[in-house]
């Protein structure tokens, strides 16, 4: 982001780089953001949603890029020393969608629904379980089983 005397920047982080909050503390390392972007609910409900078995690549793009107290985020330029805003953060990796059909068995356990089901996927069986309680809260795993 452009800045009263510096201009707007596009910067390649490195696994090493810190991002930071606005009073100059250190959040974390740029592979901790990206994992807890990657391993987020909005992450797999965007790739459930558009995966496709042709893609190859996806793209994540966070503008602007916060903190999971919506505290915006910085990056430190050490000449001239200044945290620089991040007007926007793109996350990009090599994947691979494999389309399964899982036949799903469904029960409710109090006030919990649970469905469950099982498909080979990648050539190893796997385990989808989805839960909903009754405040609408909603969960979903996928697991990979041993084989049997």
């Amino acid at each position: 982001m452009a800045t009263d005397s510096l201009p707007e920047e596009t910067v390649v982080l490195l696994q090493d780089n810190h991002l930071y909050i606005e009073d100059g503390s250190e959040l974390c390392q740029a592979t901790e953001y990206v994992q807890a972007v990657a391993n987020s609910n909005f992450a797999r409900d965007y790739l459930l949603a558009e995966g496709k078995e042709e893609h190859t690549w996806f793209e994540f793009r966070c503008e602007p890029p916060h903190d999971t107290l919506k505290r915006p985020l910085f990056l430190k330029k050490l000449d001239p020393l200044v945290l620089r805003p991040i007007s926007s953060f793109c996350i990009i990796g090599q994947c691979e969608f494999k389309i399964a059909s899982f036949a799903m068995h469904r029960a409710k356990l109090g006030g919990v629904h649970v469905s469950w089901g099982k498909t080979v996927a990648h050539g190893r069986l796997a385990l989808l379980v989805a839960t909903m309680d009754d405040t609408g809260g909603q969960k979903v795993s996928i697991t990979g089983l041993p084989e049997a």
